[in-house]
């Protein structure tokens, strides 16, 4: 006998159920626990990243920096670290400005590469306000340890980052963020769905609509307009 976390939202004591193959329609609390635990530790980690880089004090050189998605949620389940970075306007003068700010980071010695995007005027693409800015992608890489990737994107506001992130901070409950952590596990472990393009954030909105199982999921990712991704036997 094992404590289970169901579909229901709540922890009971009895065996688990399951579907064919990863439609599990309970949550073992040992997964939960494990999930939680791993959460813990990503955040401490990347916190020292942080710490390491002065990546804070370099972004607001940039603009008005704010940590967004898995860290900043409480919902980390790989080593991924996002900012959105607002600025009046994004231009030549503010990429100029933002880059001679990086010289710290571009050297440091656990810094393995940096990578820039520009969705500035024609690269942008569909023109809309929301999607021009520009991107610095930092790897960061500590002794014997797997690499962190630093996502930030120098934008203007209003950010539907920023928009999740509140809203996800007003309402997730323990229940929702252990199914959260259970359902980006399932994610990150086959490849197929990050090729489909089935980011964190559809489990996020997903989760805001009521979705707790993997079966549920996939028939919220079917009505969305995704692949369908069959499940190995």
């Amino acid at each position: 006998m094992c404590a289970i976390i169901t579909a229901e939202y709540g922890i009971h004591e009895g065996s688990s159920s399951y579907l064919k193959g990863r439609d599990r329609v309970a949550l073992t609390l040992e997964e939960a626990n494990n999930d939680g635990q791993r959460e813990v530790e990503l955040q401490a980690e990347a916190q020292t990243v942080l710490d390491d880089l002065h990546l804070l004090s370099v972004l607001q050189t940039w603009g008005e920096p704010h940590l967004v998605g898995s860290m900043a949620m409480g919902l980390m389940a790989c080593k991924d670290i996002d900012f959105n970075v607002l600025v009046a306007h994004v231009g030549a003068d503010t990429l100029r400005a933002a880059y001679a700010a990086m010289a710290p980071v571009v050297v440091h010695p656990r810094v393995s590469r940096l990578r820039y995007a520009s969705q500035l005027g024609q690269f942008n693409p569909d023109g809309s306000p929301v999607e021009e800015g520009f991107y610095c992608g930092i790897h960061y890489r500590a002794e014997n340890r797997e690499p962190w990737k630093i996502d930030v994107w120098a934008v203007v506001p209003p950010r539907p980052e920023i928009a999740l992130r509140d809203q996800m901070t007003r309402e997730l409950s323990a229940e929702m963020r252990a199914a959260i952590l259970a359902l980006k596990r399932e994610v990150q472990q086959d490849a197929r769905y990050a090729a489909a393009g089935v980011h964190s954030r559809y489990v996020y909105h997903a989760a805001l609509e009521g979705i707790r199982t993997w079966a549920q999921f996939q028939h919220w990712l079917a009505h969305h307009g995704f692949p369908s991704i069959p499940t190995p036997d």
